[in-house]
């Protein structure tokens, strides 16, 4: 614990005057080199009670006590053996698609659909679950954030880089005179309003994920779709949310935040901020997970590659999502499956919903009737109207509505 306070007391504001201090003591004298060993502790004295620094080390204090991750599966980056050498026959690169596919359960009727939801809901009456609806289950699982420092900024994903977008972002929101704190909220509504977030929209309603998942779309139409479903503690520690900087921008090194579940897949980090003057959240019982850059090392990736039968890489992992988990059966809990390696059943256990392109107007029709739910009444705004009228899928849904399936 006093590492994982020495690594955050490194970014405080008055770190650099204080090694300057400590380096011009132990210039002078060698044998005051203890001196500067107590200056953490000055420090750390002199952080007020209440305030962002105090509230930051608070919380990760609490969040490493929580961590459950295991020391052997995240080596120091020097121990890390790096990616495993190809074997003499090269071999079809694993995709997102394979990753979420392990024990994917498709739909083909409204009664499999409502027995599959009610058999999760039921194995993990415990957990809190969110969903998460995608229309084409060729996708990865990554945020905007991500997917736009991957493709227009030829990006890796790593987490300094998407600590640094996001520091650019605040910038150039200042500049504007666009308020920027608390950092939570502005990052939710940079989400709300489209630009790139590390935030991943998700929601406790199935029926709201699953409608994500069959929204009327011309060109998806065809395409397979998918719901994913994680299943998380109830005991995550309460994140600062009031900050003017985001907690995790203060978690600066790998070491750090793999003591912190921090990316490594053994925690997920979900965020329901108030939804009080926000129509849509309300409308779609909505929510974030916020979403780190995966640490995936060679011994996690032998895990999954164990688990899943065939050898998967660190890269293909990390581009199959950055919201890493155990896929399981819908019908099983991870102690019922012991095909998992016991090292992968601290991994946050997730389920997979296959929906094939022959069920999308079934579905669609049975949420819009059922459940209520369509473009309207899922962006409830005038933003969702504006949004709706310019749209290429206006005249498709006016032609496609009722029950054409077959």
């Amino acid at each position: 614990m006093d590492d994982l306070m020495h690594g955050i007391l490194q970014r405080h504001p008055l770190r650099e005057q204080l090694d300057e201090m400590g380096d011009r003591i132990i210039a002078s004298s060698p044998a005051l080199a203890e001196v500067r060993e107590r200056m953490d502790e000055v420090l750390r004295r002199s952080i007020a009670p209440g305030g962002q620094w105090a509230s930051l080390l608070d919380f990760s204090a609490r969040a490493a006590a929580n961590a459950s991750s295991d020391e052997k599966l995240y080596p120091p980056p020097e121990l890390d053996g790096g990616e495993k050498p190809a074997g003499p026959a090269a071999r079809k690169e694993n995709s997102p698609r394979a990753f979420f596919g392990k024990h994917a359960v498709t739909v083909r009727s409204i009664d499999q659909f409502l027995h599959v939801i009610a058999t999760i809901q039921s194995n993990y009456s415990g957990r809190r679950l969110v969903w998460r609806g995608q229309q084409n289950a060729a996708w990865p699982v990554q945020s905007s954030l991500h997917r736009h420092l991957v493709e227009m900024e030829g990006s890796d994903g790593s987490e300094e880089h998407l600590v640094d977008y996001e520091q650019r972002a605040f910038a150039v929101a200042s500049q504007w005179g666009i308020p920027t704190t608390p950092a939570m909220s502005f990052l939710s509504l940079l989400q709300h309003n489209g630009a790139p977030t590390r935030l991943l929209d998700v929601s406790v309603d199935p029926n709201v994920a699953s409608w994500f998942a069959v929204e009327p779309g011309p060109k998806l139409e065809s395409k397979a779709a998918r719901v994913v479903v994680w299943a998380l503690k109830k005991s995550a520690p309460d994140f600062p949310t009031e900050d003017a900087t985001p907690f995790w921008h203060e978690w600066d090194s790998e070491d750090l935040r793999r003591k912190l579940d921090w990316g490594t897949g053994t925690s997920m980090w979900p965020w329901f901020p108030p939804a009080a003057g926000n129509d849509r959240m309300r409308a779609q019982r909505a929510g974030f997970l916020i979403g780190a850059s995966s640490i995936v090392t060679t011994p996690v990736a032998d895990l999954y590659s164990e688990y899943f039968g065939e050898q998967w890489n660190t890269t293909e992992i990390a581009n199959a999502t950055s919201f890493l988990g155990v896929p399981v059966p819908y019908d099983r809990r991870p102690s019922q499956h012991a095909a998992i390696p016991k090292d992968l059943r601290r991994f946050v256990p997730f389920v997979t919903i296959h929906i094939p392109p022959s069920f999308k107007p079934m579905l669609r029709y049975y949420l819009e009737e059922t459940a209520g739910l369509s473009t309207a009444t899922i962006y409830p705004d005038l933003m969702g109207l504006v949004k709706d009228l310019k749209s290429p899928t206006m005249e498709y849904r006016v032609t496609h509505t009722g029950p054409h399936f077959p």
